[in-house]
């Protein structure tokens, strides 16, 4: 489409056919700032694609192996929890992943603000940790998969780069757009897990 950036072809060919189901890109965006997080043309698609967005981000210097394309198997699909509107559809679409793939499924939160006086803290962690739970069980009852939970410890980068070094590369985070614009863009900063946003 002449005129027009490929970001903004992207969006309007997403939003002019409504069987387009999922939009997948490539993006090499490393730096802390806004667009650049994500590059350009993934920038402009994050903001505005009608429909789910599936971003990866391929290793530095590596080269795609001879060969056909194989499919990917993820062996974690994290899902990032805090009540925010689109949790649950996220949850829902994250079960299906899993079940396809026969991957676990590990919800994760963030801890209460460490400025909360310490009593305050600990009940709100008790809340936050009883609600994790409840939801794995949920999750688990109903679809047999392992389902584990987790906090971040207020560093969601670090706990991305654990989670890397144990499940070598095998994840999958599957969030919101909303979530991610308050919490889980930290999650991909200097990170190669592909990343799921739900629309």
């Amino acid at each position: 489409m002449e005129g027009t950036s490929a970001g903004a072809a992207i969006s309007s060919y997403a939003a002019q056919y409504a069987d387009v189901q999922l939009i997948a890109l490539a993006t090499h965006g490393r730096s802390a700032g806004g667009r650049l997080l994500l590059g350009s043309v993934a920038g402009d698609v994050f903001a505005s694609a009608p429909t789910s967005l599936l971003l990866l981000h391929p290793p530095k210097d590596r080269q795609l192996p001879p060969g056909p394309i194989t499919q990917a198997s993820y062996q974690t699909i994290v899902v990032p929890l805090d009540g925010m509107v689109g949790s649950e559809r996220v949850l829902q679409q994250a079960t299906r992943l899993a079940l396809a793939s026969h991957a676990s499924v590990l919800l994760v939160a963030d801890p209460p603000p460490p400025l909360l006086e310490q009593q305050v803290r600990a009940q709100e962690e008790m809340k936050e940790a009883d609600f994790l739970a409840d939801q794995a069980e949920q999750v688990r009852s109903s679809t047999g998969l392992t389902v584990q939970t987790a906090f971040t410890k207020g560093d969601p980068e670090a706990f991305i780069e654990r989670l890397q070094g144990q499940y070598r590369q095998q994840l999958l985070i599957v969030t919101t757009r909303q979530q991610a614009e308050h919490k889980v863009m930290s999650f991909l900063h200097q990170s190669n897990v592909p990343v799921l946003f739900v629309a």
